[in-house]
């Protein structure tokens, strides 16, 4: 239970920073589909938050 919320808090740390990076709210359309794919990421594997971070970065300029 406590990897989940740990998990869950690192989820919520690293798109906190993404929206910051970003001047996005949570609410956003883009902020709510980055948690999703946070969330995927962490049900595939263990990632650090620098990670996770890089991978939505990664993925925002994608669709950017």
């Amino acid at each position: 239970m406590k990897a989940y919320v740990d998990s869950l808090r690192t989820i919520r740390s690293v798109l906190n920073d993404f929206c910051r990076n970003h001047q996005l709210s949570l609410g956003d359309d883009v902020a709510l589909e980055a948690s999703k794919k946070l969330i995927a990421l962490c049900t595939e594997s263990e990632q650090t938050a620098a990670q996770m971070l890089a991978y939505v970065e990664q993925w925002y300029r994608l669709i950017c």
